[in-house]
């Protein structure tokens, strides 16, 4: 856009706002000072933010007199000769346009001038690039998108394998146990169920503690001996990798956040319906307690499904708990819990002293649905099921035994 006109633009939307104050409401929220292309108009806008917070009036005496910085009286006076209208949203959002383009140009050059840098790796630009790249998606997610609850088309939570172990679609489930408990059998089944029910879906697996050719052998030993079926072509929508999971979330300049590699990630896995994760802590990159990294490590996964409609479960380690144990074992911060709609937890059988193996169940495990946002109990039924793990006649040889447990 030619600059004159842009000029001339916001001079029309800050005449507006002197001579119409209550403007402000509504362009307080989208505009800011670095949206206008002049200085001296940023500095004179800039005021009026501030002179709109504290309710104070908004006037030609109260901009020169309130502000820290010098106004230009001669370009105040330039603005009050321009004519002020009432409808001023679409001239708002022509400058707020205007400003992302500019952002747009400008990170295109710097990204030109950092690539002819010897002395900065491919890394550093990427995190530029995600970091100004986020700076602008910030600046244009500035408005709130407001429905009338009695315009919205009515929904329940969706579910895949409501009669196994229900799983949300669009959102995070996470599934606990202690090591060795058996959660990579848990998930192979999951997935074959999965395309059994879901022919056309897509299942990942990144199972990053076990070799794929394990895994292979698992998904095998389930076919033959629990769900009866042949591991043939049906299956081919199942994918697996040994490639070694990376943090996604790092430490830059002292501050955490999401690295590039997630954004890879969203583009790498964008035609999966099911995706694993094993085990989380694996994929975080920070200390497992920290709540507020946590979350600043969920809140991303959570927009991706809920967005995609993509059913993501993180399998995690727990402490060893009963099978009457209520509380939750799961470990690190609560904001993994949090972020999760529906949590299980799996444990092995005990006799009833809730100390001993049960020789005779090592093929079962006792499934906990120890939270439940969406309503999985409605077809689960009951918060603890026993599901049918692992092969029963080699269900010794296959199951790790703590054996102080069963002294």
């Amino acid at each position: 856009m030619n600059h004159n006109f842009t000029i001339e633009i916001e001079k029309l939307v800050l005449s507006s706002i002197i001579f119409n104050p209550i403007l402000m409401d509504g362009i307080s929220h989208i505009l800011k000072a670095e949206d206008f292309f002049i200085k001296a108009h940023r500095d004179i806008f800039e005021i009026m933010l501030e002179l709109h917070h504290d309710e104070m009036p908004i006037d030609e005496d109260f901009i020169l007199k309130s502000s820290k910085k010098t106004i230009d009286e001669s370009v105040l006076l330039n603005i009050l000769s321009s004519k002020p209208i009432t409808k001023v949203n679409k001239y708002v959002d022509v400058l707020k346009e205007e400003s992302i383009r500019r952002q747009i140009q400008s990170l295109s050059i710097e990204l030109k001038r950092e690539s002819e840098n010897e002395n900065i790796t491919n890394f550093e630009i990427f995190e530029l690039l995600k970091d100004r790249q986020n700076e602008i998606i910030s600046n244009v997610q500035n408005r709130i998108d407001k429905t009338s609850i009695l315009d919205i088309e009515e929904d329940e939570p969706k579910f895949y394998l409501k009669d196994w172990l229900p799983i949300p679609q669009g959102t995070i489930t996470m599934i606990s146990a202690p090591g060795g408990t058996g959660k990579t059998w848990l998930i192979v089944q999951l997935a074959l169920k999965f395309i059994l029910e879901n022919s056309d879906k897509k299942a990942f697996l990144w199972l990053s503690e076990d070799l794929s050719s394990i895994v292979k052998h698992r998904m095998k030993s389930i076919c033959e001996n629990i769900i009866f079926e042949e591991l043939d072509e049906r299956f081919k929508n199942i994918d697996i990798t040994n490639t070694a999971p990376y943090p996604f979330l790092q430490k830059d300049k002292g501050v955490f956040k999401m690295s590039y590699k997630f954004d890879e990630l969203k583009i790498e896995l964008k035609e999966y319906d099911l995706i694993v994760l094993d085990p989380l802590l694996a994929f975080y990159g920070a200390d497992e307690n920290d709540n507020s990294n946590a979350r600043l490590f969920m809140q991303p996964f959570m927009n991706w499904a809920k967005d995609t409609k993509k059913s993501i479960i993180f399998l995690h380690h727990s402490s060893k708990s009963s099978v009457n144990d209520n509380s939750s074992k799961s470990r690190g911060a609560g904001a993994f819990v949090d972020a999760s709609r529906v949590c299980y937890e799996l444990n092995k059988i005990y006799e009833k002293d809730n100390k001993t193996l049960d020789f005779d169940s090592l093929h079962l495990r006792d499934i906990k649905l120890s939270k439940d946002n969406y309503g999985a109990i409605k077809y689960l039924k009951k918060f603890n099921v026993i599901r049918h793990i692992t092969p029963k006649e080699s269900s010794k040889s296959f199951v790790e035994i703590v054996f102080d447990s069963i002294i």
